[in-house]
C-alpha cells in the first residue's frame, strides 16, 4: 500500500511537483516532462517481462521471440530509417 506521503516523494523525486516547506506542492514547470516520463515507461515493462520470465524460468530466446512476435504484430520497423521514404 502506497501511502500520500511515499506518493508526493516520488513525483517530486521524478522532478514531476516542486514541494517548499509551509508552501505546499505545486507541478512542476517542466514542458518535456510528460515525454520524458514516456521514454522511461518501456525501460520499466521491459524489466518487469525480464523479471516474469525469470520467474517462469524462461530462456532468454523465448523472452526475445515474445517481444519481437509483439512488435511484428505492431508493425514496428527494426530501425527509424525502415519505412521512411525519401
Amino acid at each position: 500500500m502506497i501511502t500520500v506521503k511515499r506518493a508526493y516523494e516520488e513525483l517530486e523525486a521524478a522532478g514531476v511537483i516542486l514541494t517548499r516547506h509551509g508552501k505546499g506542492s505545486v507541478v512542476a514547470d517542466r514542458p518535456d516532462l510528460a515525454r520524458q516520463l514516456l521514454r522511461q515507461e518501456p525501460a520499466r515493462q521491459l524489466d518487469a517481462a525480464a523479471d516474469s520470465g525469470q520467474r517462469l524460468g524462461l530462456a532468454r530466446s523465448e523472452l526475445h521471440g515474445q517481444l519481437e512476435a509483439a512488435l511484428d504484430a505492431r508493425g514496428l520497423p527494426h530501425s527509424r530509417l525502415e519505412g521512411t521514404t525519401p
